[in-house]
């Protein structure tokens, strides 16, 4: 069953399926589970899937070996200025959690966990999708868990805001975010505009995983690293950060449209689709015509240009094996130019360049310089690529 009439009627359907046993009970049949989910095929396509977990170890708390799934938590963003310093924040402190976890609703028939709700459904699918994207990089770029570290995966967590003595609070729809600050994840509320909710969306999650890898990789899980008062070097961290999280996605689920799922129509789902038609000159003279995600237009033509690399015989887990390669040398470059208008993408692409098999240089630095064309990037290129 494909998922394309949005989340109402995938409720239904489910309700329907359960309707349809008999034999059930609703007792925990204790890990290792089984449990029927909306999942990610191989023909690119969601459908509803039996899967057996690995890591899930306690279904009542949602909780398990590479993740907890925590509800009820509020995220302070008053505590945001805090940001400034050199120290980096106590996670205790910028949440408060309500005395309940998320409460799964199911019923279990020969032996398979069938969610009750809408929100069983998307936890069990959630986790699933975790499972998957830890054993990807563990099996195909040596990563071990402890060192990707246990996620805690916020369930559709309140934003609490104050300001000038009035307290908001808030809950965000359509989005999925990594929270740098603390090391967590967040999925928040699907609306009814989604075709396939953005939380059980696989290339979302993958990409929003793909961040906590920057984290650790570029700045050891530590935030100052991240930081700097030059708001261009910002802007081009921040985009590289998005590129290489939107390629992540493409190297894991081998799909390259990764909002279209959820949001067909929508302009930020043409914008994330790679390859973008535009190069980082074009982006210069025109950006307002041909992109409004600000940074995020800069990082979808490295996504692109990693994204052709690729498909130019080099192979998508070379280059992202490259890619965790020279993250850490794109760090020596940030230390060292965080504070000027000097630092850009040519650290990081000239990094890959040296990472990648000596027969793929010649490639990699034409694509690159393709689509890298503006003069300061090109300059920088030339000291690796002999073009």
């Amino acid at each position: 069953m494909d998922v394309e009439l949005g989340f109402l009627p995938v409720l239904l359907r489910l309700w329907v399926a359960i309707l349809t046993l008999t034999s059930c009970s609703s007792k925990d049949p204790g890990p290792p589970y089984r449990a029927k989910v909306i999942a990610l095929d191989s023909d690119g396509a969601y459908h509803w899937k039996v899967v057996d977990f690995k890591y899930l170890e306690n279904l009542s708390t949602m909780s398990g070996k590479i993740a907890d799934i925590v509800g009820d938590a509020a995220i302070h963003g008053r505590l945001a200025q805090r940001l400034n310093s050199r120290e980096d924040p106590d996670e205790d402190n910028w949440y408060t959690y309500a005395n309940s976890k998320p409460g799964p609703e199911y019923e279990v028939h020969n032996g398979v966990v069938y969610p009750l709700d809408f929100d069983t459904l998307s936890m069990l699918s959630i986790y699933h999708g975790f499972e998957q994207i830890y054993d990807f990089l563990i099996d195909n770029f040596g990563f071990t868990i402890e060192e990707l570290g246990k996620s805690q995966i916020f369930y559709d967590p309140t934003l609490t805001l104050l300001g000038d003595g009035i307290k908001i609070e808030v809950q965000t729809k359509s989005n999925a975010a990594f929270f740098p600050e603390t090391g967590d994840f967040l999925v928040f509320k699907t609306d009814s505009s989604e075709n396939l909710p953005i939380k059980l969306n696989l290339e979302v999650l993958a990409h929003e995983f793909a961040h906590k890898v920057f984290h650790k990789l570029f700045a050891d899980n530590k935030l100052h690293i991240r930081k700097s008062k030059n708001k261009r070097a910002l802007e081009q961290l921040r985009g590289i950060d998005e590129g290489l999280a939107d390629f992540a996605a493409f190297v894991f689920t081998g799909l390259r449209d990764i909002l279209s799922p959820s949001l067909p129509a929508h302009i930020q789902a043409r914008e994330r689709t790679i390859p973008v038609p535009w190069t980082s000159r074009a982006l210069q003279k025109s950006q307002e015509t041909l992109c409004l995600g600000q940074y995020y237009c800069k990082g979808s033509v490295l996504a692109s240009a990693l994204f052709l690399l690729a498909k130019s015989g080099v192979g998508s887990k070379t280059v992202q094996a490259a890619v965790y390669q020279a993250i850490p040398n794109l760090r020596l470059a940030w230390n060292r130019h965080r504070e000027d208008d000097n630092f850009d993408y040519y650290y990081l692409l000239a990094a890959i360049i040296q990472a990648l098999p000596a027969r793929h240089h010649a490639k990699a630095c034409t694509i690159f310089m393709q689509r890298f064309d503006d003069p300061v990037n090109r300059a920088g290129l030339r000291a690796v690529c002999d073009i």
